[in-house]
């Protein structure tokens, strides 16, 4: 009896301890968010003690919120019925409210002197799914004179309240010599909260694309299978990734062994460079870059079929607004040579709206040399002049002529073809994709006609077999 007298008592000392500790770290809290049916936003708060979360989960710091009701007295207060619900306040990532049945809830059959005041703490933006683990005090009325009501850990999840049925009896709330609610009538309500979370897990910032970048970097005869020589400088590279991204240049380069230099002319060693970063999934760096060096990128990259850089260069072109009057006949001869659909179409479009004033220009005479290029400005000043053009010839199909070159390409994306090209290879790509989809169907119809008339048949031969 002794022994266990002794047992009793120290859990008891060490219980005490434990609720002293935590009493006292969430004292030190800072409030960081006050209700007064419309409340304040939060700030950060200190640390805090924690225990009772499963083993998973990390505790959070104690922080503390304030609601105030303002003259409570005067609150409805049916049994049940009547509800005031606060603001809510934002804490621990969630939003929280609380409510409270002045005249309690569930307690329709107390006498009016005995009914408790009810709150319920809500987390309204808890998901459907899911689940948080929390625990929270609260201390309602004025600092030592009111009530603590706790709650341990526990799982609270959309829809669910959890609360406290009998906090304190409403008249002794309202009891002026109690002295609950402050000088001007009001109650208030610390909750003081805690909630258990996952830990975040840390990943490497570098991306696949500076990984692949630095590769390039690092790239030299050790460790590469083809060396490209421009000037002075050489490149060393992978040919898997020229023949996936570069085929011309793959194909340049297969024609020599893996330890010859290949020469390249034509283009600067910080040109090339470029090119074989974006071989390697590197974007185009720099902000400011010149209308020449845009067009000297277009011009390698469509020399060794680097797609994805003539692309994004040719966007930047368009973008920056580089085509003017002075140099907008260049511009369409520079498009037509190396097949920028996008940029052609830019240009086209400024040469037809600024026509007369082309015409003063020194590159005007330049253009009226290609006969083939001028046709299609005939062709297209026609099409936007003649507002019949503009309806499909063909009601039951697609006029893909009428389409920008950014949405055919979108149009190509999606049938996971090749983007690269002008207007005019773009929408006979189309023009090929729908009429192999017609053939396909047509031959898929044929199939299910003939597998139809063979079951026919053969209906036709039991029935045969039957009368026989």
């Amino acid at each position: 009896i002794l022994l266990q007298c002794c047992t009793d008592l120290l859990a008891a000392s060490v219980l005490a301890g434990l609720l002293t500790k935590s009493q006292l770290v969430m004292e030190q809290a800072e409030i960081i968010a006050t209700a007064h049916v419309g409340g304040e936003g939060p700030t950060e708060v200190s640390d805090s003690y924690n225990s009772g979360f499963p083993e998973h989960l990390i505790p959070s710091s104690w922080k503390k919120l304030r609601f105030v009701f303002h003259d409570f007295a005067t609150l409805p207060h049916g049994p049940n019925e009547d509800v005031t619900t606060s603001t809510e306040l934002e804490c621990h990532g969630q939003k929280w409210s609380i409510d409270v049945y002045p005249g309690g809830y569930d307690q329709r059959h107390a006498e009016e002197g005995e009914r408790y005041t009810s709150i319920y703490l809500s987390c309204d933006s808890l998901g459907r799914s899911e689940v948080l683990h929390t625990k929270h005090v609260l201390y309602v009325g004025e600092p030592g004179k009111g009530n603590i009501m706790t709650r341990p850990v526990q799982e609270l999840k959309s829809g669910k309240s959890p609360g406290h049925k009998r906090v304190m009896r409403r008249s002794a709330i309202i009891d002026p010599a109690k002295k609950i609610l402050d000088d001007k009538g009001s109650l208030i309500v610390d909750l003081h909260l805690q909630i258990g979370f996952a830990p975040s897990y840390c990943y490497p910032s570098r991306s696949i694309q500076a990984d692949m970048v630095k590769v390039l970097e690092m790239s030299d005869e050790s460790n590469s299978d083809v060396v490209f020589e421009v000037g002075s400088e050489k490149f060393y590279c992978l040919s898997s990734l020229l023949q996936l991204r570069a085929p011309d240049l793959y194909s340049l380069a297969s024609e020599y062994d893996n330890r010859t230099p290949i020469p390249i002319s034509g283009v600067s060693g910080a040109i090339f460079y470029k090119l074989l970063r974006s071989v390697y999934g590197g974007d185009l760096q720099g902000d400011h870059r010149t209308a020449l060096e845009l067009k000297n990128l277009i011009s390698a990259a469509d020399r060794f079929g680097c797609t994805t850089l003539k692309l994004a260069a040719e966007h930047e072109f368009v973008t920056a607004s580089s085509i003017y009057v002075e140099n907008v006949a260049e511009m369409l001869l520079f498009a037509d040579s190396t097949n920028c659909g996008l940029l052609k179409e830019a240009a086209m479009s400024c040469f037809l709206t600024n026509l007369e004033d082309v015409k003063k220009t020194e590159g005007y005479s330049n253009l009226r040399e290609s006969p083939d290029l001028m046709e299609e400005l005939l062709t297209e000043a026609t099409r936007n002049n003649n507002k019949r053009s503009r309806r499909r010839s063909d009601p039951g199909g697609k006029d893909y002529k009428r389409l920008r070159v950014s949405e055919l390409r979108k149009e190509l994306v999606i049938r996971e073809s090749d983007v690269d090209g002008s207007k005019e290879i773009l929408v006979s790509r189309l023009e090929k994709s729908d009429a192999a989809a017609a053939a396909a169907a047509a031959a898929e119809n044929d199939d299910n006609s003939d597998g139809q008339f063979s079951l026919d048949s053969d209906l036709q031969d039991v029935e045969a077999v039957e009368v026989e």
